[in-house]
């Protein structure tokens, strides 16, 4: 679904045959790869060059790995020591405090505080004016 509203909207993923390769190589690459840490340790560690960025695998694996990571999924951080990971937790924690990932999370969510609660959204505008504790 990501795939296709990134190819819809012309967005996140490279129109450049090439670099579009490249992308697609590590948005499957992380779908293909299991448990836990699977092939991304491997990966990250000895393959990837410093200068690459992979922003749609941080949007695809954050919701998942990143929770894990911080604690918000499952309560398996401290069983997985994902922890001792100094900089995985750093990212989930970079990318927890965007901005688009704080309003994306508040999108549909009908639990937690009021303030954090966006039940529909129509405008950008409806962030200011719109979730619970302002309807309430």
């Amino acid at each position: 679904m990501l795939l296709y509203l990134a190819d819809k909207f012309k967005a996140l993923v490279p129109a450049d045959p090439r670099q579009r390769a490249e992308c697609l190589n590590s948005v499957f690459w992380q779908v293909g790869s299991a448990p836990f840490v699977g092939g991304g340790f491997g990966h990250f560690y000895t393959a990837a060059p410093v200068s690459m960025k992979y922003p749609i695998a941080d949007i695809m694996i954050w919701p998942w790995y990143g929770q894990l990571v911080l604690n918000n999924l499952y309560d398996a951080a401290e069983f997985l020591d994902a922890a001792m990971y100094l900089h995985v937790v750093r990212w989930a924690r970079q990318m927890a405090e965007r901005d688009a990932v704080v309003r994306g999370r508040m999108v549909n969510r009908a639990w937690g505080p009021l303030e954090g609660q966006l039940h529909e959204r129509h405008d950008a505008g409806d962030f200011d004016t719109m979730t619970q504790d302002k309807l309430g």
